[in-house]
This record gives structure tokens, C-alpha cells and sequence, in this order.
């Protein structure tokens, strides 16, 4: 797919047809014969290094919506979200994010005849099922809030300034991977003052914490440890869209 300007991304998104919207969260897959929606995306290799080695200056974290440009044929995702980050001095720096599509799995079942010892997907994974499994015709709808009594369409997600220092207690060294997994919070849907759509943050850490050990648990969830690959992902299931909180 050819890319443009990040700029161009964010004006396509705030200028698109609403009607248009949900196209660009699905492309056709010839061996299934079936649309496959975007669920996942996550930070290159390049973009990545550059966030862990900025990490401890960083003071805000945020995604931008945006989209790439329209295919002739319309087989492919072109929604893609921007991660942007914010240090101490004030500057800003944008990362296009790459569709990985691999959503977490719920941990409520028994694994080799054990349950896990924490079960902390299980709201990551409603969102994100929700939102797999939500009607085509009714996405466009999910970025549209009121604002002021007109309606206007979500551009970004913010996570708070206290959260973010909580993932600052973090060493960037130790950061393998961020994702975002797109989510749908039932909760929200039918109230036009909310948004209903619910990114969720993923961060990766080798050798993360154990959640007792942060504050914010309301807004933080953790994942069972890998440990082949000595890992744990923090999830942060809430931050604010803009608009309306901005």
C-alpha cells in the first residue's frame, strides 16, 4: 500500500463520509472469500526503539486516527492508527502503527488442568470481541459524539498524565512491544454524549511487575506471564477521547 504524509492520514480521517467510515476497517480475503476487520496494530521495530529509548521523558501518550490512502480495488485495511508521544520539553513525535491482528484470548478457561493465576484479559478481550463482532452499519457511528449539541467524530485517545508516570516507573529498556487492539464498550453504545469505541493500550515489558505493585488498577490489567519468552503485557483500558474532553 502507498503511503502519505501523517498529516494526510489525520485529515482523511476527520474528512471522510460517514457512511464510508467502516471500509476502511475491512479488506477481502481471497482464500476465505470473507471481509476481515482490523482488530490489532502495533509499533515497527524502528518506532519502537526510539519510544523505549525515550521513555522515561515521556510524559504524554497518545493515538491518532487516521487513514492511508484508498486502494483502486478497496482490498485493503486503510484505517491506521498514529502513537504519538510527548516529552518533558514539549516535543511531539508520531509513529505510524502496522496491523497485526492477533487479539488476546480469554483466560477464564483451565490450562493443563490449572487455572491461570490471574485472569486480567477478560475485559480486553469483551472489547475486543465486541468489537470484532459488531454490525458492519453500525461502526460509522461509533466515532460520533455530541459535543455542544452537535455531533463530531472522535480524532484521538489520550492516556492520563497519571498513568502515564505509573508506566514511566517502567524501564524502556525493558519495552518489547506496544499494541493497540481496537474494542467496543457496550456500556457506552446508544449514548450519543459517549463514545463506544475503546482502544485498548498494550504495552510489553520482559520481567513486568505484578500488579499489585501499581496504583490505578481500576484502569490497568495485566497479562498471565510468558515465561518462555519472560514477558508480561500491561493493558490500559481506559483514556480519553478527544474529542469531547479536549
Amino acid at each position: 500500500m502507498k503511503s502519505i504524509p501523517q498529516e494526510e492520514k489525520l485529515l482523511r480521517w476527520q474528512r471522510e463520509h460517514i457512511l464510508r467510515l467502516a471500509d476502511h476497517f475491512h479488506e477481502f480475503n481471497e482464500i476465505s472469500g470473507q471481509h476481515l476487520r482490523a482488530q490489532k496494530f502495533s509499533l515497527g521495530i524502528e518506532a519502537l526503539k526510539i519510544v523505549a529509548d525515550n521513555w522515561k521523558t515521556t510524559t504524554q501518550i497518545e493515538i491518532h486516527l487516521g487513514l492511508n490512502e484508498v486502494e483502486t480495488e478497496k482490498n485493503a485495511i486503510t484505517f491506521i492508527p498514529l502513537f504519538k508521544t510527548i516529552n518533558a520539553q514539549g516535543e511531539e513525535a508520531f509513529f505510524d502503527m502496522e496491523i497485526t491482528n492477533e487479539i488476546p484470548k480469554s483466560n477464564t478457561r483451565t490450562v493443563n488442568g490449572l487455572k491461570p493465576d490471574i485472569v486480567p484479559e477478560s475485559y480486553v478481550y469483551m472489547v475486543t470481541e465486541n468489537w470484532n463482532t459488531v454490525d458492519f452499519h453500525l461502526i460509522d457511528d461509533l466515532f460520533v459524539v455530541q459535543s455542544k449539541n452537535s455531533p463530531v467524530r472522535v480524532r484521538s485517545y489520550s492516556l492520563t498524565e497519571d498513568l502515564v508516570k505509573q508506566l514511566n516507573s517502567m524501564n524502556g529498556e525493558d519495552l518489547v512491544a506496544v499494541h493497540v487492539y481496537l474494542g467496543l464498550d457496550m456500556n457506552k453504545f446508544n449514548k450519543t454524549n459517549l463514545t463506544s469505541f475503546t482502544p485498548i493500550f498494550g504495552f510489553v515489558f520482559k520481567d513486568a511487575v505484578a500488579n499489585d505493585t501499581f496504583s490505578f488498577l481500576d484502569a490497568l490489567n495485566f497479562s498471565k506471564r510468558n515465561n518462555e519468552l519472560k514477558t508480561r503485557e500491561i493493558f490500559v483500558q481506559y483514556s480519553r477521547p478527544c474529542p469531547p474532553t479536549c
